[in-house]
Formats: C-alpha cells, sequence, structure tokens
C-alpha cells in the first residue's frame, strides 16, 4: 500500500476477490484493525471506495444512519431495481417499514417454533446418517432455512427449490470468474424470476390473508396507505434470501471448524449446552457476511480521515470481529468468549431482524447432528467457496462412520 488517496493508503481491494476464499482472509485482514484501519480502493465505484476495519469506527456508522445512508448496502451494488427494503431504507421511514415484521421476528415469537425447527433438522439428519456420507450444504444446510423460511412465506413445496436457486443466483452466480458477463445475465434473470414469481401470488394474498409473511406484508401501511406490490416484492425478495443463505453460510462454516477441531467437538458432544456460545464465536470467527456498506450523507471526520458527501464506504465486518481493542486474542476460537459482541448480525438500526431465528434454526441443526453424528470428516479438496456480500459454501462433502 504505497499510493495514497484522501491521506489514506489507495488499493485494488475488492471482498470479491477469490484469493480470499478457504479462510486466507483471515491472514490477510488480520492487522487491518490496528495497521491500517481505514484505507481506499479504486475497484467497483468511480470514485472507489473507503474500507474501515476497526471496530469502534464500524460501530460509529452503525449507529449513525442520520450521517450514513444505508443506500446501496453492498460494493459492487446487487442488481435489484429498486432499493432493498427495509435494509437500504433509512430512518425514521426505516422504522415504519421494519416494525410491522419485527414482532413476527421477536424472540418471544420464535421460541415456540424451536419444535418445528428441530423436526426438520432431525429428519434431515437421520435420512442421511445410515449413508456414512452426505453434502452438508445440499442436504443440511442449506435445507433447514429454506424450508423454515419458505414455510413463513408460504410458498408451494414444488416451487421451493427453484425460489432457493434464483435467490442464491442473484449474489452468487455460477461462472463469475470465468465468465463475468455471463454470470451478471444470470444474476439478473434469476432476479426478474423471482420477483415474477413473487408477484404472481400477490393478488390471493391481498384478497385471502394467511397467517404467513408474505400476507403480513401485504397488509403493512405507511402513513395510512398501502405499501405498494413493488414495496412488498422487494422486502419478501429480502427475507427470503436472507433467510437462508447467511443461515446455511454460517451452518457450513460451523461444519467445517468442527472437523478442523475435533477437541471443540468433543466438548460440544460433551456438553450440547455450550452449542449456543459456540455459535456465538463462530459467527464472530467466520463471519460469512464479510462486510456492507454505507454512503456518506453529510460531511463527517471517522478516525482521522475527513469523509465527503457521496463517498461509499465498506465497513469490513469480518476484520473488526479480530479488533484486539475488542477481543483478546482474536485469532483463538474461545467457546467461552464473554461478552462477545461481534458484528454477525449487524448492530444499530439494521440489525438483522432474523437473528432469534437464525440462532435457533443453527443450534436445532448442530445438536441433531452431534446427538447422531459425533464424529465426521469433511474433504476438504471438494469444498466448493464463493465469495459475495456473504461468502458462501455451496458443496460441502462429509463421511463418517456407521455402526
Amino acid at each position: 500500500m504505497t499510493d495514497t488517496y484522501n491521506g489514506v493508503p489507495d488499493t485494488h481491494f475488492t471482498i470479491l476477490d477469490p484469493s480470499f476464499i478457504g479462510g486466507a482472509w483471515k491472514e490477510a485482514w488480520a492487522d487491518y484493525p490496528t495497521k491500517c484501519p481505514i484505507f481506499h480502493s479504486d475497484a467497483h465505484e468511480d470514485q472507489g471506495f473507503y474500507v474501515m476495519s476497526r471496530y469502534e469506527d464500524i460501530m460509529y456508522v452503525l449507529r449513525n444512519p442520520e450521517i450514513f445512508s444505508s443506500y446501496r448496502i453492498t460494493i459492487p451494488p446487487i442488481p435489484t431495481p429498486r432499493p432493498q427494503i427495509p435494509i437500504e431504507i433509512d430512518p425514521p421511514l426505516h422504522r415504519k417499514y421494519r416494525e410491522p415484521i419485527s414482532n413476527y421476528f421477536a424472540k418471544a415469537n420464535q421460541s415456540p417454533r424451536e419444535p418445528h425447527f428441530r423436526q426438520i433438522a432431525a429428519s434431515l439428519v437421520d435420512a442421511v446418517y445410515a449413508k456414512g456420507e452426505c453434502n452438508i450444504a445440499d442436504d443440511l444446510s442449506y435445507p433447514l432455512p429454506v424450508h423454515s423460511v419458505m414455510s413463513l412465506l408460504d410458498i408451494r413445496v414444488e416451487d421451493r427449490e427453484k425460489l432457493r436457486n434464483s435467490l442464491l443466483n442473484m449474489t452468487h452466480p455460477p461462472g463469475k470468474e470465468e465468465d463475468p458477463e455471463g454470470a451478471a445475465k444470470i444474476s439478473l434473470e434469476s432476479t426478474m424470476w423471482a420477483y415474477d414469481y413473487l408477484r404472481s401470488l400477490l393478488p390471493d394474498r391481498r384478497e385471502n390473508p394467511k397467517d404467513d409473511v408474505l400476507s403480513l406484508l401485504c397488509a403493512i401501511e405507511i402513513d395510512g396507505e398501502p405499501i405498494t406490490d413493488d414495496d412488498v416484492l422487494d422486502y419478501a425478495i429480502l427475507i427470503a434470501a436472507a433467510g437462508f443463505e447467511t443461515t446455511a453460510a454460517s451452518i457450513n462454516y460451523g461444519f467445517i471448524f468442527l472437523a478442523q477441531n475435533p477437541d471443540v467437538r468433543a466438548e460440544l458432544v460433551a456438553d450440547p449446552s455450550l452449542i449456543p456460545n459456540f455459535i456465538e464465536e463462530v459467527m464472530r470467527f467466520e463471519q460469512p457476511t464479510k462486510g456492507l456498506s454505507r454512503t456518506v450523507s453529510q460531511p463527517v471526520e471517522v478516525g482521522g480521515v475527513q469523509f465527503s458527501v457521496g463517498d461509499r464506504i465498506l465497513l469490513l465486518y469480518a476484520a473488526a470481529n479480530r479488533d484486539p481493542e475488542v477481543f483478546p486474542e482474536p485469532e483463538k476460537f474461545n467457546l467461552r468468549r464473554s461478552p462477545n459482541r461481534h458484528f454477525g448480525f449487524g448492530a444499530g438500526p439494521h440489525v438483522c431482524v432474523g437473528i432469534h431465528m437464525a440462532r435457533l434454526e443453527m443450534q436445532v441443526m448442530f445438536e441433531e447432528f452431534l446427538k447422531r453424528i459425533p464424529n465426521f470428516t469433511i474433504d476438504e479438496s471438494r469444498i466448493l467457496e464463493a465469495t459475495g456480500p456473504t461468502y458462501a459454501i455451496t458443496s460441502l462433502p462429509a463421511t463418517w462412520p456407521v455402526k
């Protein structure tokens, strides 16, 4: 980092760099919070963008949405036709969109769903146990949150796989490294198919509302006026995609860690009550959503750097989760770390609305799997991982002994 831009190092950094997969980002970004907390990149945006990695700076940004707008939320931006609701909407309007569904996803209302989530997880593990092998991504980590979120939206069972694939291709289209133009076309086509499919469901949900999230979205009113179909679709797309992608990624990275660290696995098998702690530390240690972005809406100084209106900033959550000022011995996985104020679910007004649902899904999956399969191995040579706003594991072959 020899060149400078506005007094900070100027680079070609991109979160999409495939050289960061396989955990390589951990070493590459290790010193960012202490030695290079803010730098600039000339990638993607016309004027490039800044990268923040220090925990304190990122928390300041997240807690001041009047200065740092959430539109657009990724660098480069996801090709959606309108702002993603509510994640790209700023307060006070953001609250009006979020409040109608926040109660639905509250911890008190998710806890009663635990038996349902557990039954799904148990049936998925039972279906593969006797085989002594499975692809964890295909057979376990994706099906659980996909089934859960599609049930919340009351999507027909026969349509769920197609909708899941379309949503996944929005952010992780195949061949994006080898054929960027072809991948961009797949991403756009997948996005439009998902919108068209969900649009076809709206007339019936408005006329015959059910006890599901899509019907709830159709009933939202802002300042006494019902939101438009486009608003409902933007909201539904975000809930559907975010509702499975980050949860599946977190489960996958958790399984990889357990395969690589049999001592931690043995602790969880012996004492399943530690699994919630394990989930929190996985979210810190792996952070599937490596970073999201903000746009400066008024002049401000952060970390000794002066930012101007329109400047784009990537908040590198994964690096901040290893800031030694906040996390002692950040490079070590600590099953009993407390406090653990990681950015795994974000922070501030845009903290993940589905945080309690995601934690519950991860907990029942690890509990049901380890109860049946305490020892397993993963063929790391066959892991397929893709970069993006959320890093994704799309193939995770595992084997285990069968009695």
